[in-house]
């Protein structure tokens, strides 16, 4: 019933029910209240000669809306001689506001506190601001301009996301963290993520097209799945010492990457990883990895790559449809090759496959058109599947060890 009702903050209930702030219940009506009231006490809010209305109570103050006309705004000094928050949703879709300055008076800026405000080119936040919170500048496809604060500790979820204009951005030392989604689809061309900062979220730079460099520091440990994901401008990346697995998606569909550095350390590759990027020609895998995870290389640009000794599994469709991936060697130590793990990659030519293999999944080396295999067994051992392809030459499918 008051689902979306984002600016109601204030609730007196004489009813039976039971509201409490935050609670979805009873259709939502709580759901961004900051008082309920119930009894008939005199409201919270006020309005001053400017526009903005204010929920005070004690010494907490929320700027809550702005029903002012100004398009370059600056915010009061203070509310009644007090420092105050930008309420969550207190700019949301303003579509008129070009630019906006906060003083030193404000402490930090809530959930969409200016989401959607389509026609903000610029910001200032004073260093008195301490937290920006999740979607703050979402969808401010105009914003060119910001600087932040000293003091922020994390960049939240979509806070600059689809801020199409946004080029550039100086990230203080004093960021540990930024979640998923915090520059997705954003105009980012560089950007230096400073030290200190330990975790980078899941798609937190996904689609961002116009994107060519990135610098992480050593301080990163984790990488959260998509994080780069359809990044079609990045060329190069080198990750950090600290990171011991490469999430889902992480790199898929970076059509422009040539070359990563991929350290020591990381165990564990997550699948569609690589997937779809045509311009990756070769990749040196560390010897710590020990999996390669389904679809990882799938549609790479691969002409060649060494597997280290550690890799004991390679997953369905690893590399499937690498069609540039002209020979391989499996190391000592693979036990198995999944279904499709090299289907369709038509200019193998030669591949080396060891002892240590017990078992090949269906289709692994399917449509291999230029790949000759010759079975090592006296005679054809159950489980057997193969034929002949297009050039006369025998194929196998799925092929069975002599020692089975």
């Amino acid at each position: 019933a008051f689902s979306a009702c984002y600016r109601l903050v204030e609730v007196y209930n004489f009813s039976s029910l039971e509201i409490e702030t935050g609670s979805r219940e009873h259709g939502d009506i709580g759901r961004y209240a900051l008082a309920v009231h119930t009894e008939n006490v005199q409201s919270k809010l006020w309005t001053d000669e400017n526009g903005f209305t204010f929920f005070e109570d004690g010494e907490n103050c929320h700027l809550v809306s702005y029903n002012g006309s100004s398009t370059e705004l600056v915010l009061p000094e203070s509310c009644h001689g007090k420092s105050y928050v930008i309420n969550k949703y207190a700019f949301c879709s303003n579509n008129t506001l070009t630019s906006i300055t906060i003083p030193d008076s404000v402490t930090s800026i809530g959930d969409y506190a200016f989401d959607h405000c389509t026609s903000l080119t610029s910001i200032i936040i004073p260093d008195s601001v301490t937290s920006i919170g999740d979607y703050a500048f979402y969808r401010c496809y105009n914003l060119a301009n910001i600087t932040l604060p000293e003091g922020i500790t994390t960049i939240g979820r979509y806070t600059f996301s689809n801020c199409t204009s946004l080029t550039s951005l100086t990230l203080p030392n004093s960021v540990t963290s930024i979640d998923d989604s915090a520059f997705s689809g954003s105009g980012l061309t560089s950007i230096t993520i400073p030290e200190g900062i330990t975790t980078i979220g899941n798609t937190a730079f996904a689609y961002c097209s116009s994107l060519t460099s990135i610098t992480i520091p050593n301080s990163v440990t984790s990488i959260g799945d998509y994080t780069f994901y359809e990044c079609t401008s990045l060329t190069s990346i080198t990750l950090p010492e600290g990171i011991t697995t490469i999430g889902r998606y992480t790199f898929s569909d970076c059509t422009s990457l040539t070359s990563i550095t991929l350290p020591e350390g990381i165990t564990t590759i997550g699948y569609y990883a690589f997937s779809r990027c045509t311009s990756l020609t070769s990749v040196t895998l560390p010897s710590s990895v020990t999996t390669i995870g389904a679809f990882t290389f799938s549609s790479c640009g691969l002409t060649s790559i060494t597997i280290p000794d550690s890799v004991t599994s390679i997953a369905d469709y690893a590399f499937y449809r690498c069609t540039s991936l002209t020979s391989i060697t499996i190391p000592d130590g693979v036990t198995s090759i999944g279904a499709d793990a090299f289907d369709f990659c038509g200019n193998l030519t030669s591949i080396t496959i060891p002892e240590s293999v017990t078992s090949i999944g269906f289709g692994a080396f399917n449509f291999c058109s230029n790949l000759t295999i010759y079975c090592q067994a006296s005679s054809k051992p159950d489980g057997w599947h193969g034929g002949w392809n297009a050039s006369g030459k025998p194929v196998v499918w799925g092929y069975v060890p002599e020692s089975n």
